[in-house]
């Protein structure tokens, strides 16, 4: 789950022209969310606060992790260079592909004209990443949606309609133990568990 959650959200600095740290930074209403990241590396340090900006961040210094994250595709451009990560546990890719949605991903409950409500769920990365989670998830749903569509150099796939969503969400969020809080709340109201 960390894994694409930092993929999506995760950033590797530099020091001295050598990667040394790696940090999160997210709005401060996810506060929680660093807290449970800190709690599941047993890291102590401090989250950083800026009321200004509505932004909460944490920096971990840890060489040999950032270095190792940087190897797995978490790098400083990973906006544009970004891999999906494959496992052969089905357990450890889903949480994977949790992680994405939690950090670059959508859940909206929307009423198009002259309809009545609908959902969709969909995530924004490289197009590697997206085409990825787009053949993931369309084998969990059996939807052949080819919804694509380019921003810049972002990507994003979005999977239209309540039964593809509620599969989808069922898939990636029932019983699951690490989420972004927001994300699951949105995730419940789609499957109906509100």
């Amino acid at each position: 789950y960390w894994l694409g959650f930092l993929i999506a959200d995760g950033y590797i600095g530099m020091k001295r022209n050598r990667i040394s740290y790696f940090s999160i930074d997210l709005k401060l209403s996810d506060i929680k969310h660093l807290e449970k990241f800190k709690k599941c590396l047993e890291y102590s340090g401090p989250i950083f606060k800026d009321e200004k900006r509505n932004r909460c961040r944490l920096v971990i210094t840890n060489m040999h992790m950032a270095n190792k994250l940087d190897e797995l595709g978490i790098s400083n451009k990973k906006s544009l260079t970004a891999k999906p990560l494959f496992f052969e546990n089905k357990i450890l890719q889903k949480s994977f592909w949790r992680g994405c949605i939690d950090g670059d991903g959508t859940i909206i409950e929307f009423t198009p004209k002259d309809r009545k409500c609908s959902w969709c769920i969909g995530l924004y990365g490289t197009k590697e990443i997206v085409e990825n989670f787009a053949i993931y998830i369309k084998n969990v749903t059996g939807s052949k949606s080819n919804n694509f569509q380019k921003r810049g150099k972002i990507m994003h796939f979005r999977l239209n309609g309540n039964s593809v969503t509620k599969k989808a969400c069922s898939h990636l969020y029932l019983n699951a133990k690490i989420y972004l809080d927001r994300k699951k709340e949105k995730a419940n109201v789609c499957m109906g568990n509100r």
